[in-house]
């Protein structure tokens, strides 16, 4: 929750899950898919940030794959998430990032983004994940 209320503060719409393995389909039916339907219809853009820690890669393989959208991570050798980003850095220093990792997400087609992950290490293959604060997947 922390973590909305950050990117909230950047001036980035954000919801949280109750937890990063929410099932996609939950005990109503298909919670997750029909509010990211919703969103879609609302928004231009819907994107998947999920921790940069195993559970988190692992959920965002699954997540960007089931319901077709873009995701963007805290480069690695940086903390997991963006709040803790924020108190390694600063406010400042992380909006920029994200500002970075957005703007790299958008202007990259679904095709690219699978090529891209492609080349990516560990289990984000065939994910739609924009990993390194520069886009390409090599650490700045």
């Amino acid at each position: 929750m922390k973590d909305v209320m950050v990117l909230y503060e950047m001036g980035f719409p954000a919801i949280a899950f109750s937890s990063e393995t929410i099932p996609i389909k939950g005990t109503n039916g298909n919670f997750v898919l029909e509010l990211v339907k919703e969103l879609k219809e609302r928004f231009e853009h819907v994107m998947l940030f999920l921790d940069n820690d195993t559970t988190g890669k692992t959920e965002t393989t699954k997540l960007c794959r089931h319901l077709n959208i873009k995701s963007i991570l805290i480069p690695d050798k940086e903390p997991k998430d963006i709040s803790d980003y924020v108190q390694k850095h600063n406010l400042r220093k992380a909006k920029k990032l994200v500002k970075k990792l957005i703007s790299k997400t958008i202007s990259k087609t679904n095709d690219e983004f699978l090529e891209f992950a492609e080349s990516l290490p560990g289990n984000l293959h065939g994910s739609n994940v924009v990993s390194a604060a520069d886009g390409s997947g090599n650490q700045s």
